[in-house]
Formats: structure tokens, sequence, C-alpha cells
């Protein structure tokens, strides 16, 4: 496994100050934005039904068709500190290259990385409790129905704008 190095040292923006009242508590208005997914999956049938069944349901999804491919969109957060641009990571385990659990320990080693569900047609017992050490949020094996991931994602993420 090629290990993913974080040197990342994030930058606290200055907060907010509290309302002075309960009426202006009231009239704040929290920007929601569609939460992002970055979608790391080399099959390409498979990719493209995750990426539309994700879009039908509101979500921004960013697709990545190999390990590497992932690696480079989210790196410039990963090696030099710069925010996320993703809310979750949805990576198959097993591609070419640099697979999804490698992607998971990177994430892992990151303060502020996003979580991280993993998808597998090759679902042993070992890949399970590593990629639980490794902090996955959840790891569906294939086939698997979308409603399971529709229900991890309930847990995870904040619902799409409407």
């Amino acid at each position: 496994m090629m290990p993913i190095a974080c040197e990342m040292t994030m930058t606290n923006p200055r907060p907010t100050p509290p309302p002075k009242s309960r009426r202006d508590r009231n009239d704040l208005q929290v920007e929601r934005r569609t939460p992002h997914i970055l979608l790391a999956e080399d099959d390409f049938e498979m990719r493209g039904l995750l990426a539309d069944a994700l879009r039908s349901r509101g979500y921004k999804v960013t697709e990545a068709v190999s390990g590497m491919d992932a690696l480079t969109r989210i790196g410039p957060a990963v090696y030099s500190g710069m925010e996320f641009e993703f809310d979750l990571i949805i990576s198959d385990i097993r591609m070419p290259g640099v697979d999804g659990l490698e992607i998971l320990a990177g994430m892992h080693r990151c303060e502020g990385a996003p979580p991280v569900i993993l998808v597998t047609g090759f679902g042993d017992c070992q890949t399970h409790l590593h990629a639980e050490r490794l902090g996955v949020v959840d790891l569906l094996d294939k086939p698997f129905e979308i409603d399971e991931l529709y229900s991890v994602l309930r847990r995870v993420l904040p619902p799409p704008r409407d």
C-alpha cells in the first residue's frame, strides 16, 4: 500500500459573535449548501449508477475514475492544508494503483478530513476490521441496495438543499 502523508494545519476562521437577543437569533439564516461527495469507483457502470442515484437525491457529485484520480482531487487539502472541498468520500476498495483503503488511511490521519464510506465486492472479515480500525463510516458489500447507501448518507450528511 502506498502511504498518504498528511501534514495539515488548519486555520480557524474568526468566530462570529453570538446574537445579542432571542429575536436576533431567530432572524439569523444559516447558509446551507449542497453536500459535495467525491465518488471514486473504477467500474464505469457502477460509478455512473451511483453518481446518478446520488444526484437524483440532490447531492453534488464529483466522479473519480481511480484511486489516483481521487488523490489528485483531495491532494491540495491533504498536502497543503487547504480546506477539504468534499463533505464525504465514497470509494471502492479494489482499484488499480491506489485503493480505497489507502485513501481511507490518508484521510484517517488528517484533521478536518471528510468521512469515508467504502464499497467492495470482496468484503471479507479481515477487510471490514481493517477498515473499521482506520475509521470508515460504513463499508457496504456489493451488491447492495441503494437504500442502504441513502441510510448511511442520512446519518453522515445534512440533507441536500431543496
